[in-house]
């Protein structure tokens, strides 16, 4: 609204008619001011406040090039040396038919505006050119108005970059954006027109768009990469006939069209979300780098060509079993091949693809590495080399592609489960990811039941349960990523990757246990390798005493010398195991398997999230020692050849002050050294007495228990370890366990 009232008042005061005009800068001016005092509009023949002249002479002096003639027609400026390259827009919107920057305007220029007062700037009608060489910047921090459409933001016939950090404002006209060299848009596009990029350079834009046209590549590369993401609204329609649309942070389109020949690419850590119809006759491009993968939403079926990638890091010299899939049927296994690398499809030692026969329990190697992908199906195959053998599948580090027409978004996927082989590899089925997006297991159900997901990294298994326990490596899915689920003789048949699961973020803080649920996590670590493991023991009230296949997981052991850390459940060997709410004292024995000697620790990894009314003491049965580890780590030196069977896990609820023991007419329990017993009712003269467990009396008391008093008893120093507490009245008798530490 201002600018318009500042071109209807300078056409008001205007009276004399003069033609178009080429309006050169007029470098002897003494500053950098576009208006310099007196009036905005000196005419020919008086001695103007503007730096203006017409031709090459500096006497022809002229008005200033807002300034309209008669006809209202506005002048073209031409800026061809390097005089006052830092230039001030001041007064007012500064209203001319084109700007051309020449090839000999070489030093970088800077056009400045008052940031706060959008009513001053440069409108422009018909063009910007910029002739520059490569090097030359020129940088508009001043508002630009489009006020004829179309108009084209930047004609360029050299490799100079224009950067554009105000707001540009469209209006009702089209923008076309162009040349050879770079433009950058740091700043909001508004409008109600549309966006073309055309011409072989490139154009950046990385502030959040609000115009609600249509967006159109028609040759060169139009980049979108608002930090945050975002660059266009979520509801913007793109076309892409030719050139390349780069996608390099998280961005939401409504419909997307690629013609034939033309390219989409989606930068590593990015994802592009299509929520209307994706319609690709050309190439989309998920790239892959040791930062992340791009990734693809979309909610169509989906034609074209589409390259999935990862990215597989190791050196050079190294080699390492890769679990993965496809998202398209059309890809065949030797696809993943890199250079000079092999591939060898076996069932001997020679073989270095493999798929998991659940059937039988067992690994099975394809029939050929000619064999396509199937889609939902897990693959085991090497990659690198394999001492003085390989390259297999590529040289590390470095990505590996499958490429054609992606899984359909227009609906969930769905797998079989097969139930087969003996134990304990009954009912391991391996499926894959089958979208090129990132998949979310937290929270969904087979039924009404949670299950588990088991993904192998480096030698090293990562467990998950859908309900929220367990590690969130496991929890996440890029694309290509396979793993293991399992299922029992009753079933489930099949499990479904639901499309609303895909996401365009990860988390880590939303893997929590549901609510109700104390998880325990506790970690062990080997100290000269840093190789780790993880195991999650849970109280709730829905937990169970029994194995369930929903509820806890077995233990997938970890090779390539990384330990092992289980629990026991009914002969299995459990990485998750849910347990009843614990309302006292309760005891694990804990397993510890590791091929490399030398020193290790055990903590709990998640003591910010812990509940902190539960302590837990670690016994290390071969050394006899006992370790807080609310309060301190644990070190202990492993020889491969020790009893796996060394630790276990004393859980107590009464540490901070919690009764141990509810009963009808006294509470008794012990915390920091001493024991308390209240009464609820009055039992008058009682006997408490301290025993080992072998039974053992240590120390005896009388007190006398009164009703809604509080007996303290200060025990005696004692060793590390588990106690029995006895409280002996004519009215009721109690034992409970305690630990002292």
């Amino acid at each position: 609204m201002k600018k318009l009232v500042c071109f209807i008042w300078i056409k008001l005061y205007i009276t004399t008619s003069f033609a178009q005009q080429t309006v050169y800068w007029r470098n002897e001016a003494s500053n950098g001011n576009w208006q310099n005092g007196g009036s905005p509009c000196a005419e020919i023949g008086t001695v103007p406040s503007q730096w203006w002249y017409l031709g090459f002479s500096p006497n022809n002096a002229r008005n200033a090039p807002d300034c309209f003639d008669g006809s209202t027609t506005r002048h073209n400026l031409i800026i061809d040396n390097n005089s006052h390259v830092n230039m001030i827009i001041n007064e007012k919107f500064y209203a001319i038919r084109s700007l051309t920057l020449q090839s000999t305007a070489t030093s970088n220029r800077t056009f400045s505006g008052d940031p706060d007062n959008n009513s001053r700037g440069i409108a422009i009608t018909t063009h910007i050119t910029n002739e520059g060489p490569s090097g030359t910047d020129h940088t508009f921090n001043t508002f630009i108005a489009i006020d004829a459409n179309p108009c084209t933001l930047v004609t360029s016939n050299g490799g100079a970059t224009t950067i554009f950090n105000r707001e540009i404002y469209g209006n009702t006209n089209n923008i076309y954006f162009g040349g050879n060299g770079t433009t950058e848009v740091n700043a909001t596009i508004s409008g109600t027109g549309s966006v073309y990029k055309i011409g072989n350079g490139t154009l950046i834009i990385t502030g959040e768009c609000t115009y609600s046209g249509t967006t159109t590549v028609e040759a060169g590369t139009l980049r979108l990469n608002r930090s945050g993401g975002g660059t266009l609204p979520n509801t913007a329609n793109v076309t892409v006939n030719g050139g390349t649309l780069r996608i390099s942070t998280n961005q939401t389109l409504n419909n997307l069209t690629i013609a034939s020949g033309a390219q989409v690419e989606v930068d590593e850590g990015a994802v592009l979300e299509v929520t209307g119809t994706l319609s690709n006759s050309g190439t989309i491009t998920l790239k892959a780098s040791s930062s992340g993968v791009g990734q693809l939403i979309h909610n169509s079926t989906a034609s074209g060509q589409v390259v999935t990638s990862q990215y597989i890091t190791g050196l050079a010299t190294e080699g390492r079993w890769i679990y993965l899939g496809s998202p398209t049927s059309s890809a065949r296994l030797d696809s993943l091949i890199e250079g000079s690398a092999t591939m060898v499809a076996a069932n001997s030692n020679q073989g270095t693809i493999w798929n998991w026969d659940a059937s039988n329990g067992q690994w099975s190697a394809p029939a050929s590495i000619s064999d396509n992908f199937v889609v939902g199906r897990g693959y085991v195959t090497w990659i690198g080399m394999n001492g003085s053998y390989g390259p297999f599948t590529r040289v590390l580090p470095g990505k590996i592609d499958v490429y054609g027409s992606v899984t359909s978004g227009a609906s969930d996927f769905s797998i079989s489960l097969t139930y087969g082989g003996t134990s304990p590899n009954d009912g391991w089925n391996l499926i894959a990811n089958p979208w090129p997006a990132t998949y979310d297991w937290n929270g969904q159900t087979i039924g009404s039941s949670h299950f588990n997901v088991w993904v192998y990294r480096d030698g090293s298994y990562k467990t998950f349960n859908t309900d929220g326990t367990g590690d969130p490596e496991a929890r996440y899915w890029t694309p290509m990523q396979a793993g293991f689920v399992r299922r029992d003789n009753l079933g489930p048949s099949s499990i479904s990757f639901e499309r609303t699961r895909r996401i365009t973020s990860q988390n880590i803080l939303l893997s929590k246990p549901q609510s109700g649920k104390s998880e325990v996590n506790i970690l062990v670590k080997n100290n000269s390798t840093d190789k780790e493991d993880n195991l999650y023991i849970t109280f709730s009230q829905g937990g169970n005493e029994q194995y369930l296949l929903s509820e806890d997981a077995e233990k997938k052991m970890n090779t390539n010398n990384y330990p092992n850390i289980f629990t026991y459940r009914e002969g299995r060997k459990l990485i998750i195991n849910q347990l009843p709410e614990l309302s006292g004292y309760r005891s694990e024995p804990v397993g510890f398997q590791g091929t490399q000697a030398g020193t290790y620790t055990i903590s709990i990894k998640n003591k910010d999230n812990f509940d902190p009314s539960i302590s837990v003491l670690l016994e290390d049965k071969i050394m006899n020692n006992f370790a807080l580890l609310n309060n301190a780590d644990y070190t202990f030196v492993h020889n491969p050849v020790n009893n796996p069977d060394r630790f276990v896990l004393h859980f107590n609820k009464s540490q901070i002050g919690t009764p141990e023991m509810e009963a009808n007419k006294f509470n008794a329990w012990v915390y920091d050294g001493v024991a308390y017993i209240r009464g609820l009712e009055h039992l008058g003269q009682s006997t408490v007495k301290i025993s080992d467990l072998s039974g053992r009396i240590i120390a005896s008391y009388r007190i006398d228990i009164a009703s809604g008093s509080t007996n303290e008893i200060v025990l005696p120093s004692l060793p590390k370890g588990v106690y029995l507490l006895s409280v002996e009245s004519v009215a009721q008798s109690k034992t409970v366990k305690f630990i002292y530490y």
